[in-house]
């Protein structure tokens, strides 16, 4: 039998199934990094950056490294977003970027480091038994007393096809349509107050929910003849294709940040706020940062680490005393220095806040998403919650989300653990709740990984996770 490569896939779970090389452990691809570590030894030793794996950097020079990483440069650009919410902890997706930091700073030895990627902790097929399948079948039974039908279960003989678009435009239409017709029960399907409605979308991507559900939400007849509609658009990731810019009838404004991080209420304060100026808007939108415990965690964590880190006096800041004692100007001032060409500049952001946001008031928001990933869509439920009370008052709020890809679901993060825990006694199959939680996220994976009868115990999985998440708000 052929010998697989040995280098581990963290983003799938598993190691490489390209043929190993000739005496080698790895295949050709991956083999560059035994070449590279075998060459040197001791401090010349090359090793993979720790903050990105793909940089690979002598291992007596990491700090100099650290200072211009490019990952550095992105979660700096992030951090120095307008609305971003500074609490001086890193969120969920960096933590292992600033456990590593810490342990460079706690220890004081580079080489201890673990440079190479973790294994992901997986549910294998030897802890699935017939009676953990047989509590799936009972808890989903007891939802389904509770909050009605699964609704995979139930027929939909609607025709889902459209002819010229890809599968994303079809599911955003889908999910727009689904929202007009659930307004249509109660009230007016279409959007009549252009100037004072707000729609935001979580992991937006491309924005392609965002176009269709304006489209379809409009009466395009008085497009024209009306305000353009404000839409804010939320996604960490860089996008090229913005489909946002392409719709006559939006206003965009788009910013890199994550969805923990993404301070709504500081938005809808200068909106609403009709005394609102340029001054006191600029500062509204960076409320969060500050000295103490507001400074991004990015620039104590890179000080403690021993990176240089100057202040706009070209003066070195030597621990986190000095760097707590900084005033929000030279926080933006190094944020700006550590992200030097990281995304579009930060300043033409600030123009369309000022010009399309700042003294004009919310009075209906949408708050939508399209297939949030796991913890993602519990974090967006969250933003709503969080921020209700800065709506103008009387406001409507709407929160239109399609779930997505639940095995991400985290312990930790997910909204209805408290119900999901009262639901039946899980201690006669497992040892603890945390591990029932996660057997059950692991077997939602089956949904669109299989296809016998596993794929309906997917599916089971599923609607347990989204129905307790569903009352819980």
């Amino acid at each position: 039998m052929t010998e697989t490569c040995s280098f581990y896939l963290k983003s799938k779970c598993r190691n490489c199934k390209f043929e190993r090389a000739p005496n080698s452990n790895y295949c050709h691809l991956h083999g560059i990094l035994q070449e590279v570590s075998d060459d040197c030894s001791g401090k010349s030793q090359k090793v993979p950056c720790f903050i990105d794996g793909k940089h690979l950097v002598s291992i007596n020079k990491i700090r100099s490294h650290i200072r211009k990483c490019s990952r550095i440069r992105d979660i700096a650009y992030e951090l120095s977003q307008p609305f971003y919410f500074h609490n001086g902890r890193p969120p969920r997706h960096f933590l292992k970027i600033f456990e590593k930091l810490s342990y460079l700073n706690n220890n004081g030895s580079i080489e201890n480091i673990e440079f190479y990627p973790e294994r992901e902790k997986c549910v294998k097929n030897s802890d699935i038994s017939k009676d953990k399948l047989k509590y799936i079948d009972l808890l989903h039974f007891k939802c389904e007393e509770k909050f009605g039908k699964n609704p995979h279960f139930i027929v939909n003989s609607e025709d889902s096809y459209h002819s010229g678009l890809n599968r994303d435009e079809v599911q955003a239409i889908s999910i727009a349509r689904e929202s007009k017709k659930r307004l249509k029960i109660s009230e007016e399907a279409n959007i009549t107050n252009y100037e004072n409605s707000l729609i935001v979308e979580l992991g937006a991507g491309n924005a392609v929910l965002t176009y269709w559900f304006v489209k379809e939400m409009i009466d395009e007849k008085e497009t024209k003849s009306k305000n353009k509609i404000r839409c804010v658009i939320i996604d960490r990731e860089s996008r090229r294709k913005q489909l946002e810019k392409t719709g006559d009838f939006i206003s965009p404004l788009r910013l890199r940040l994550d969805i923990e991080s993404f301070d709504l209420g500081s938005l809808l304060s200068i909106c609403n706020n009709k005394s609102e100026n340029e001054s006191t808007a600029r500062k509204g939108m960076y409320s969060g940062l500050g000295s103490g415990k507001n400074v991004p965690w990015i620039i104590t964590s890179l000080i403690d680490s021993g990176v240089w880190i100057y202040n706009s006096n070209s003066n070195l800041i030597k621990n986190r005393c000095e760097a707590e004692k900084l005033s929000t100007e030279e926080i933006k001032y190094i944020l700006d220095g550590l992200s030097n060409g990281g995304g579009p500049d930060i300043s033409k952001i600030e123009e369309v806040i000022l010009k399309d946001f700042v003294a004009n008031p919310v009075k209906e928001i949408f708050i939508i998403s399209k297939h949030l990933c796991g913890s993602g869509f519990d974090l967006g439920l969250k933003v709503p919650i969080k921020f209700k009370n800065k709506m103008h008052r009387p406001s409507k709020l709407r929160v239109i989300m399609s779930p997505c890809c639940h095995h991400r679901c985290t312990f930790d993060q997910h909204c209805g653990l408290d119900l999901l825990k009262s639901m039946t006694p899980y201690k006669e199959y497992f040892t603890n709740f945390e591990e029932c939680f996660e057997f059950i996220a692991t077997i939602s994976s089956w949904a669109t990984g299989a296809n016998d009868w596993k794929s309906d115990f997917g599916f089971k999985a599923k609607y347990i996770l989204d129905s307790c998440r569903y009352v819980t708000h």
